[in-house]
């Protein structure tokens, strides 16, 4: 083959065209073959080593395939290696010895805080050889939870069927991480000293004694003292900073993910405050199908936390009245397997049909009132009679004015 030729295939190859050879003609004397010259060789290795890459790469895209939650560690040290993260392999083999390395749905719950903890199972720390002040910074940490993030993004793609909108980039979420753990390194040491402060009958904590318990200068003490003072304004601002400038009625389901991900894997108070916000700004419908998708997750934590959240979701839903029974049904439904807390949960689901007559009370009008348990919300496609009957709800049911 005439290195020219090869050329033209290789640059068309490269440039993802049909490859076209050139259609040449001879004279008699010049038809004969000829030796092939060292560009042509060069050419021709050059051009098999590229075709080599391109299945190769086809190859790894199709292991790589698939729900990432799936992944055995064979294929995450395989998706490690194709985004150039080589180098962190080591950090998830000594993090999850038991299971002969870290699988696909460990791997999407890590955040910076649990790969950089000393006393967690991963220590990059010190795998890595640097401070954690370095880390934030670092280009291979940074690096991997980009591509990280992205893979969390695509493992959630499927999560709902009925709610398809999202706004939020790959930047945009890595914002959302970096602003939620700044948020919760602050209000975990603003609600330590609230917890301080109810344990001793309103005592306030000295400055010594917040420096030592939670490992900061006195300087910075005497600051969270003065916050601890201007909480409740400071709180709702805090929140809404957090907040500014997304969307998180179309991006709810990532920020669940986020939040539960954070949730599920820090001992922190302060991620409620933001969860109850996130809660409210979600669309009913899909705030109900998230807390179902999270079920098992959220059911580990106080009821007294679950119930601020639901209570959230009911304001904030289009259909509060049906949002109520709908909650009433879930808080019900955990009642049936938690048979420890079951009398309490029992207790908040009968608080949430007392909440939807709280609603229903605000409609003077029996007519009115009738129109409005009638129309069909955007929660599984019920009403409230028909969620009163289906979810057996007697206490709803069989109320004068249903």
């Amino acid at each position: 083959m005439d290195g020219g030729l090869e050329t033209e295939m290789a640059t068309q190859l490269v440039n993802n065209t049909e490859v076209r050879p050139s259609v040449m003609l001879f004279d008699d004397e010049e038809s004969s073959e000829s030796e092939p010259t060292k560009d042509s060789i060069t050419m021709t290795h050059s051009l098999t080593v590229t075709m080599t890459n391109v299945a190769d790469i086809a190859a790894a895209s199709e292991i790589l395939s698939g729900n990432p939650k799936n992944w055995k560690w064979d294929i995450v040290q395989k998706w490690l290696i194709s985004k150039g993260l080589k180098d962190m392999i080591p950090i998830f083999v000594t993090g999850s010895t038991d299971k002969g390395g870290t699988d696909g749905e460990e791997l999407l719950g890590i955040t910076l805080p649990t790969l950089i903890n000393d006393s967690g199972p991963y220590n990059a720390c010190k795998t890595l050889n640097i401070s954690h002040d370095q880390a934030e910074t670092n280009p291979l940490v940074a690096k991997f939870l980009r591509e990280l993030t992205k893979l969390q993004l695509k493992a959630n793609e499927e999560i709902s069927a009925s709610f398809k909108r999202r706004e939020a980039t790959v930047d945009d979420v890595l914002e959302m991480k970096r602003r939620i753990n700044l948020f919760v390194e602050k209000w975990d040491r603003i609600l330590w000293i609230g917890n301080y402060v109810d344990t001793t009958h309103g005592i306030l904590p000295s400055a010594d004694t917040i420096s030592e318990e939670l490992g900061i200068s006195l300087n910075v003490a005497l600051v969270y003292l003065h916050y601890y003072a201007t909480r409740e304004r400071m709180q709702k601002n805090d929140v809404d900073e957090l907040l500014l400038d997304f969307n998180v009625y179309d991006d709810c389901v990532i920020w669940w993910f986020v939040l539960v991900l954070v949730l599920t894997n820090t001992q922190t108070e302060a991620i409620w405050l933001i969860f109850n916000r996130v809660a409210e700004l979600t669309p009913g419908n899909m705030a109900i199908e998230l807390l179902d998708r999270y079920k098992n997750e959220l059911t580990r934590y106080p009821e007294k936390r679950l119930e601020e959240m639901a209570q959230n979701v009911m304001i904030g839903s289009q259909y509060p009245i049906c949002a109520g029974l709908r909650l009433s049904k879930w808080f019900m439904d955990i009642a049936k397997y938690d048979v420890a807390r079951e009398k309490c949960f029992e207790a908040i689901s009968e608080s949430f049909i007392d909440a939807a007559f709280d609603y229903l009370d605000l409609i003077k009008s029996d007519h009115m009132a009738t129109i409005v348990l009638e129309v069909r919300s955007d929660i599984e496609g019920m009403n409230a009679i028909e969620m009163g009957l289906e979810f057996e709800l007697n206490k709803f049911v069989t109320n004068q004015r249903i």
